[in-house]
């Protein structure tokens, strides 16, 4: 749109020196569109409707969740203090287990959507879940919470970014300082110098602020008030301010101020983007040295409005085609430095440009985490449903077995034994620290039933390998050398 509004009026012819209007209205179209975009601060929407407020919901619902299936001790004082913090005095501590009871309570409270009666979330002491669900439960929130602070982060970043948009956007508008964080300035005298001659030729003036070099093209240095604004728009003002700018700022305020309200009615305002700040500067710089001048110096290549063909061609004699800012002064001053950087007001919008580019980065990145953060909350409901319905984990205990007890007999004939070597000779237990030592006891009948050396097992138990032939020392060669299928029949 902007291109093509300053090609649209390339291929118009105008008027040469004289009392015509609009001589410079391709200019302050073009002017206009600019002044109307810095003025609102209307950064680019490159959000996703309503992306914010369901994601602060998902980490809302994660939160709560966590807390009403958390154990006992999370769930009665909340998250401990963060690692590395000061030691908590009690007073801090009680104050802040009040406060997370009441907001636990807030939440303990919350109703069904649509039911007046049914709470939403439904207490199950930890105890009760499978260990995987608890584990999973832990897993899914730590996670959500490292999204969630990146989340924050990101938030942060591009406040920082805006804050450095709008500064820049302000220092174009109406030169430097400005501050991006505070309200938004009016103009003053900081936008403009003292004199027409001053701000619209030379080397301090031109390109020191838009609003500047707006009232360089559409004011005067001298002349009648009626005509004042006539050389940009036939919505000429000419009450609130004398006829020119002259002796001080103070015209050239009032002046500005007067120009930007017509550039409310008369023109669109864009949001400030990197495409629509592109396609501004490309519109300036077509219609920047429209105007071939024999006699202007540079033949007129770096003036901005018609002016007149001398040497002095912005001396704003009024009505008379002779107001223009000049930056041929800059340029030259630059050694061949680009418009961009010379002319100051195109410089700010230029790194507003850059900018809003990594803004939008951060946007994009900002929806990920946020579209990352409701699918985890997806997926935490659903851990919650599972934690509620699941059956309560069967705690596998080992069932107690009679503990195994010597045969009598058994033991009478081996406490007869009083020491070690006779006594496990009989196949009983030496329980002592020497040789004669201690005292021999029976084996239980389980051990019983194991078979000692040279001997079947006893009591019906199933014997295997050699000691089922006893002392048949061939039948058990014979065993050895079997195929395993064949000494089962």
């Amino acid at each position: 749109m902007w291109f093509m509004l300053a090609v649209a009026v390339l291929c118009f012819p105008h008027g040469v020196n004289g009392a015509e209007e609009n001589v410079n209205g391709a200019e302050f179209n073009v002017l206009c569109h600019m002044t109307n975009m810095l003025v609102a601060e209307k950064l680019e929407q490159a959000q996703t409707a309503d992306l914010e407020s369901a994601a602060q919901s998902a980490w809302t619902e994660i939160d709560n969740i966590f807390t009403i299936t958390s154990n006992e001790s999370y769930y009665k004082e909340g998250p401990l203090p963060q690692t590395g913090s000061p030691p908590e005095e009690q007073a801090a501590k009680d104050k802040r287990i009040q406060e997370w009871q009441t907001k636990r309570k807030q939440m303990e409270n919350m109703n069904e959507e649509g039911s007046t009666t049914r709470k939403k979330y439904k207490r199950k002491a930890r105890a009760e879940f499978a260990k995987s669900t608890s584990a999973k439960l832990d897993k899914l929130y730590n996670t959500a919470v490292r999204v969630n602070e990146d989340l924050a982060n990101t938030k942060r970043l591009i406040t920082t970014e805006e804050t450095k948009i709008k500064k820049e956007l302000r220092e174009a508008l109406l030169g430097e300082p400005r501050d991006g964080r505070a309200q938004k300035p009016a103009a003053d005298a900081a936008a403009f110098t003292t004199a027409y001659a001053t701000s619209c030729t030379g080397t301090s003036g031109p390109g020191k602020s838009l609003a500047n070099d707006l009232v360089c093209v559409c004011g005067t240095g001298t002349g009648a008030a009626a005509s004042t604004l006539q050389q940009c728009t036939s919505l000429t003002v000419s009450s609130g301010y004398t006829d020119s700018h002259t002796g001080g700022t103070t015209n050239a305020i009032k002046i500005y101020n007067k120009l930007a309200a017509i550039c409310q009615k008369s023109a669109a305002t864009e949001e400030a983007s990197p495409e629509n700040i592109a396609a501004s500067i490309a519109a300036f710089t077509a219609l920047l040295g429209r105007h071939a001048l024999g006699s202007a110096t540079k033949k007129g290549a770096y003036s901005f409005g018609k002016g007149e063909d001398n040497s002095n061609q912005c001396n704003g004699g009024a009505a008379s085609g002779q107001s223009c800012v000049n930056y041929v002064a800059i340029v030259e001053a630059g050694s061949g430095t680009p418009i961009t950087t010379a002319i100051t007001w195109l410089k700010h919008l230029t790194t507003a440009r850059t900018q809003l580019i990594t803004r939008r980065q951060l946007l994009q990145k900002n929806e990920k985490e946020q579209s990352r953060l409701i699918s985890l909350a997806d997926k935490m409901q659903e851990l919650y449903q599972e934690a509620l319905h699941a059956e309560r984990p069967v705690t596998t205990q080992t069932q107690s077995k009679p503990q195994p007890t010597p045969d009598p007999e058994k033991q009478k004939a081996c406490e007869k034994h009083t020491n070690k070597t006779t006594c496990e000779a009989q196949f009983c237990e030496w329980n002592g620290t020497e040789e004669t030592i201690g005292k021999c006891e029976a084996t239980t009948k389980e051990q019983a039933n194991t078979a000692g050396p040279g001997e079947q097992a006893k009591e019906g138990a199933a014997a295997t390998g050699c000691a089922r032939h006893g002392s048949d020392k061939a039948a058990c060669e014979n065993d050895k050398t079997m195929p395993p299928d064949a000494a089962a029949d």
